[in-house]
């Protein structure tokens, strides 16, 4: 989806110990302020709504991450972090012209119910917060699945409204992409190549039972990438049972990681990449024009780039850490800045919606 955004720039204001947005929301067609339109903080509980004027104000708390605007019928967009050292803003909005029923003309080999099924189980997730979480407005949801890549997408006519009953928060999602890879025409889990999604969600605390959801969301963080990626950042590993390995050998995490904090939260320089060495087949020995490879094998290797893995020795989760840049940046409670620094498989790849928590929760040992 293309995304329209334009935007006058005025009073810059500055209050202690917050920052204070303010904004006016206006039809681009028309010129008429729209009334409700959403705006929060992305991936947070902070949120509020435009007035009949179409004036909106919101409170960033300290936090760095865009402002997401959305307001069903138009346009979803977001004002970068960058932009929002300028607290004043006139936006217009473009109404979206897309209607994705109408988009989709080719037919699916599979039913709605199955489409949908495989949806929330690499949307939700499989975990217990993944499989309490419940979508509200299903049929929003509309499927594609192109197949010369044997791959199903998926997106919303609207913000999807989820229930995640396990850790008591509503979660208003919009989705941008989703998308589930396979090796054949199936959407069985045998076939299962891989998943992602992308979009930007605000969370409402619905709790009612405290001190029992107060436990679970503790749990849920201590258990979730963000935890991992602040231990590593603040020297606290081994004190949370955590050990990183390289193959089948345990490793320091000081040979491949050094952290400075700053006023974002930390980073994570990357020394040297984890490297692994395997056969090197152009300097081969040949026998008769043919390699020969045995099982006591001596030959000569080359070394390639390699994941790290890393062991919760507490619940025994197993996951494994590619890195895709010389640092990883992380807020204060370890929310990734710039996920695609990092990728995660095992355990930690698994876990999807159902088990996020607002970059805002506030963990307390």
């Amino acid at each position: 989806m293309q995304k329209f955004i334009l935007i006058f720039f005025t009073l810059f204001i500055i209050q202690m110990n917050s920052q204070v947005l303010n904004g006016k929301i206006i039809d681009s067609n028309t010129k008429l302020p729209l009334e409700s339109a959403s705006v929060f903080v992305e991936n947070s509980s902070i949120a509020t709504m435009s007035k009949k004027d179409g004036t909106f104000q919101i409170d960033l708390r300290g936090l760095k991450n865009n402002v997401v605007i959305d307001y069903v019928g138009y346009v979803t967009y977001l004002i970068p972090k960058e932009d929002l050292n300028n607290p004043n803003l006139t936006i217009f909005l473009k109404p979206s012209d897309e209607n994705l029923a109408e988009m989709i003309i080719d037919a699916s080999p599979f039913s709605r119910k199955e489409m949908l099924k495989c949806f929330k189980k690499y949307f939700l997730g499989t975990t217990a917060n993944g499989k309490s979480c419940k979508i509200l407005n299903e049929k929003a949801i509309v499927f594609y699945f192109d197949r010369k890549t044997n791959t199903l997408f998926a997106e919303s006519s609207e913000p999807l409204i989820i229930e995640n009953k396990n850790l008591d928060y509503k979660i208003r999602f919009v989705l941008e992409e989703f998308q589930a890879n396979f090796n054949a025409r199936s959407l069985e889990f045998f076939n299962y190549k891989g998943s992602s999604f992308f979009g930007y969600s605000s969370y409402t605390d619905v709790s009612s039972n405290e001190k029992s959801v107060k436990h679970k969301r503790k749990k849920t963080y201590e258990n979730g990438i963000p935890f991992f990626l602040k231990a590593l950042a603040t020297d606290e590993l081994q004190a949370n049972n955590i050990v990183f390995y390289l193959g089948p050998l345990p490793t320091d995490e000081k040979e491949f990681f050094k952290s400075e904090e700053n006023d974002e939260g930390y980073t994570i320089q990357v020394l040297k990449m984890p490297m692994k060495k395997v056969p090197d087949l152009k300097n081969f020995p040949q026998v008769n024009g043919r390699m020969v490879i045995s099982s006591s094998f001596d030959g000569p290797t080359k070394e390639v780039p390699t994941n790290l893995n890393v062991l919760q020795s507490k619940t025994k989760n197993q996951s494994l850490v590619q890195l895709n840049s010389e640092q990883i940046q992380i807020d204060k409670n370890g929310n990734l800045l710039y996920p695609s620094q990092v990728f995660f498989g095992g355990f930690f790849g698994d876990l999807k919606l159902g088990d996020m928590l607002p970059v805002d929760y506030e963990y307390i040992k």
